[in-house]
């Protein structure tokens, strides 16, 4: 199951179910924010990486990836954020020159 393939209520089903069995476990809050974070959902594949992160022990060798993966998909974030500012401004800038010109 993958995004890839377009199953993506497949794989979020099967996350799901999996974290309600064993909340703990954090690769399977790594795995739902990764399909999160491609899916999208910024905000909420975040969550799931702190979650994986505060659920890991710090001698866990994928604490990195976790941090690393929270890095890219904050960015990501971000970079969208601001993208739908710019284009708002562009919006509000066109619309008084078209107005008021």
């Amino acid at each position: 199951m993958s995004l890839s393939t377009g199953r993506y209520d497949e794989l979020k089903s099967a996350l799901d179910e999996s974290i309600r069995h064993n909340p703990a476990e954090p690769s399977f809050h790594f795995h739902y924010a990764s399909s999160l974070g491609k899916a999208g959902r910024y905000e909420a594949s975040e969550s799931q990486f702190l979650l994986a992160l505060a659920k890991s022990s710090a001698d866990d060798a994928s604490v990195a990836s976790y941090h690393s993966n929270l890095g890219i998909t904050s960015v990501r974030h971000l970079r969208r954020l601001i993208t739908v500012r710019a284009v708002a401004m562009d919006c509000i800038v066109f619309v008084g020159v078209f107005f008021f010109s």
